[in-house]
């Protein structure tokens, strides 16, 4: 009896790593932007978690629609508190060509949320 408990852990744990992990109430949350700055239409990542299969990125008011999840990996934490374990993803686009020098907002938007809002600059 005691094999079939531990299997059963296991199975749920796996099942647990599976799922995205997002914010406390399952919205998007991004990380980082890759690069922080760049030329418009100039490829960046927007990591973070909480993502869905299709999301709509915006870079103030510009959106950049049906941008697809391009990877998702686990993180297991054994030490640093600090640690986020779950599931760290990526989205990979292009800086809207019509955008003009200056700052923008970013943000993730999908069915479970908008994102927190983080600051890319438009280089030229």
């Amino acid at each position: 009896m005691r094999k079939g408990a531990i299997v059963l852990v296991l199975f749920i744990a796996i099942e647990a790593l599976a799922q995205p992990a997002a914010a406390g109430d399952g919205s998007p949350q991004i990380q980082s932007l890759v690069p922080a700055s760049g030329s418009a239409g100039s490829p960046i990542d927007v990591t973070g978690r909480g993502f869905a299969e299709e999301n709509t990125v915006y870079f103030g008011t510009v959106a950049v629609h049906h941008v697809h999840l391009a990877a998702s990996a686990g993180i297991a934490c054994t030490i640093a508190s600090s640690c986020q374990p779950g599931i760290v993803q990526t989205l990979k686009l292009a800086v809207p060509g019509k955008l003009t020098r200056g700052s923008y907002i970013v943000k993730v938007r999908n069915a479970r949320g908008t994102s927190n809002a983080v600051r890319f600059e438009v280089s030229r």
